[in-house]
């Protein structure tokens, strides 16, 4: 097994969903969106899947390596043998709630990404994570092995981790009542663009044994009726369970929220991590302002510093970000001054983490206890960082190399110019991160990385995970 310290970033145009009630954590039910009929566990993972697929055979990898490509190709061809399978992975008793990822479950079911590591030979690989990180995220596998093979098969760790989907536990009346409540705003702003909203609705929960459940209400309301509808469709049913869900009965009395406020409050707690860095000037803050009416929903971006791509960024994605209050019989109007994030953040921990790997591969056999001091600084605009290792002026000038190597490829981004992806890199930000590491050799290396597993596998042992 070859090791790597790679870690590519894209730019993500998507925004973070809640781990335990959307099917991905990075894209959301995107996947779903547009279906005005429930589906069950199989249909919305095979949904997804088939979503992400399309996405990732329309990216533009010319910049990878003949091998990648070809990796990438066959790996992406496995995966839609996976989807037209069918069969994904189940929970047990995990002690998680909401939907959580299961690596391999207790049949030997492999998860999407269990299953392309599998069906490109490494079966070994694919076990050593499950042993590790069974029921974690992928951007949560601090596996150097896994971030090796996504980057030798053409993947990021993002693109794997928007791959992978959460599977539903099994329901219950308090789990049905928690993912209407966690629905509740969406589907009330869903209702609300066509008919008058409500303050307040009691509804009726009935639950069957085929784990699907059905929303009522007494009230005749176009809105109420709209709501239970939709709310009917947040528990599908379906999953592959073990052991029957259990029929139940029950009520729930809802408030709303006006879509005003809920406008409000998204535009408050938006993060618009995507559309930073572009080329022209480095842009630090930006005005973000939505107004949605009958007629159409409008948004308009502007930049300070000026950048028109950072602008268009903006636009594009605040429109997919509040898509829910597009167009609608409501009268929203909301604004912010945000200040837009930088790529290039070195934090210490990070540095020492690619030092490590790449100080045993400069000096495979150090002198018992040495250290080296490695200092990295940047300012906007340089071509590249500033390394400097203490140590032989050899083993300085091998760890420039490597680092700056990994350190560009992290800090890449990737924006479509409206034609074709392009692959961007730029220092955005002042770096100045030092630390000083202990030089470890080839076998100290594996040690400590079998030790970090073994103390992984002790916490999951001490959690009952």
């Amino acid at each position: 097994m070859r090791f790597a310290v790679v870690v590519t970033v894209v730019a993500l145009w998507f925004v973070e969903a809640r781990a335990d009630r959307a099917i991905n954590t990075l894209i959301g039910d995107v996947s779903w969106a547009g279906h005005t009929e429930p589906g069950d566990e199989v249909a919305r993972v095979r949904a997804h899947l088939a979503f992400v697929h399309a996405l990732l055979v329309d990216r533009d990898v010319s910049a990878l390596s003949p091998s990648r490509r070809e990796a990438r190709a066959a790996s992406l061809a496995d995966l839609e043998r996976y989807i037209e399978r069918g069969v994904f992975p189940r929970r047990t008793d995990d002690g998680f709630a909401g939907r959580r990822p299961r690596f391999i479950d207790d049949r030997g079911v492999h998860c999407a990404v269990g299953q392309l590591i599998t069906d490109s030979g490494e079966e070994e690989l694919a076990q050593a994570i499950n042993a590790r990180f069974e029921y974690a995220h992928v951007r949560d596998m601090t596996a150097p092995a896994l971030v090796a093979w996504a980057d030798s098969h053409g993947f990021t760790v993002d693109e794997l981790a928007m791959i992978q989907p959460g599977y539903s536990p099994l329901p219950t009346a308090s789990s049905v009542r928690e993912a209407i409540l966690e629905a509740k705003d969406a589907i009330a702003l869903r209702c609300a663009r066509k008919y008058a909203p409500m303050k307040s609705l009691l509804v009726f929960i009935v639950g069957d044994e085929h784990g699907s459940a059905r929303v009522s209400t007494k009230s005749s309301d176009p809105f109420a009726q709209c709501f239970v509808r939709a709310a009917s469709g947040v528990q599908r049913g379906g999953g592959a369970y073990i052991g029957r869900p259990k029929s139940f009965f029950t009520g729930l009395d809802l408030s709303f929220t006006s879509p005003q406020k809920l406008l409000e409050k998204k535009l408050a707690d938006w993060y618009p991590s995507g559309c930073s860095p572009r080329p022209g000037a480095i842009a630090r803050e930006a005005t973000v302002e939505i107004t949605s009416m009958r007629e159409a929903m409008t948004v308009r971006g502007t930049s300070s510093p000026a950048n028109a791509l950072v602008d268009d960024c903006l636009v594009q994605e605040a429109k997919r970000h509040f898509a829910e209050h597009g167009a609608g019989e409501w009268k929203l109007h909301a604004k912010r001054r945000i200040v837009i994030p930088t790529r290039v953040v070195l934090d210490p921990d990070s540095l020492r983490s690619y030092a490590m790997n790449h100080a045993t591969d400069c000096l495979p056999t150090p002198e018992k206890g040495a250290t080296s001091t490695i200092t990295v600084t940047a300012n906007p605009e340089d071509r590249q960082f500033t390394i400097v290792a203490t140590g032989s002026p050899e083993f300085a000038a091998c760890m420039s190399d490597a680092l700056n190597k990994s350190l560009s490829s992290a800090y890449r981004a990737n924006y479509n110019d409206g034609t074709k992806w392009i692959d961007y890199f730029r220092i955005d930000a002042r770096v100045n991160t030092s630390v000083t590491i202990v030089l470890e050799s080839q076998a100290d290396r594996l040690k400590r990385n079998e030790d970090d597993m073994r103390r992984m596998e002790m916490e999951r042992d001490r959690m009952g995970f």
